[in-house]
């Protein structure tokens, strides 16, 4: 397969995909905020801007989580909207996912230690199940399918036995 097939296959198929366009931002806010961090505290090559209210740290999570919760509301008023304006929440919500779990260790521990495996494991996580719904959508119809089946039996049998 040649390099152009290959690109129009895993990329362009996919350009125009809430899934996608999420993976892309995430992924790549990670890496920017990575890069950043690296460049200006250890290199010493950049400056380092950090805010502080009343002597606390925000650290860049705590923007992960406006930038989820703008892009939640806006996709829940916005319910109907163009697919354009999906997109564009859509890279909303991969930049707030990127700020967020680059500082997964960090949240989850309550230790300041920028550099934590855990976040690198939870980065990779997510990452798999994106691709996975993105690449293999029939898959997690399938689980969807069968979860719904199960519920359907629990609901049935919980019925019968309040009668």
């Amino acid at each position: 397969m040649n390099t152009n097939k290959l690109y129009n296959k895993l990329i362009v198929r996919h350009a125009n995909r809430v899934s996608f366009v999420i993976l892309i931002y995430f992924l790549a806010t990670f890496i920017a905020a990575r890069c950043y961090v690296f460049v200006a505290k250890e290199l010493e090559a950049l400056p380092i801007y950090r805010l502080f209210i009343n002597g606390i740290h925000i650290h860049h999570f705590n923007y992960g989580i406006l930038f989820l919760v703008t892009a939640g509301y806006l996709a829940l008023v916005l319910k109907n909207s163009t697919d354009g304006l999906r997109l564009k929440i859509a890279a909303l919500y991969g930049i707030g996912l990127g700020f967020t779990f680059d500082e997964f260790g960090m949240w989850l521990k309550l230790e300041d230690d920028y550099w934590m495996r855990t976040s690198y494991d939870a980065i990779v996580i997510i990452s798999l199940i994106l691709i996975s719904v993105i690449y293999f959508p029939n898959s997690w119809r399938w689980i969807i399918r069968k979860i719904k089946k199960r519920v359907d039996k629990v609901r049935s049998k919980i019925a019968k036995q309040e009668k």
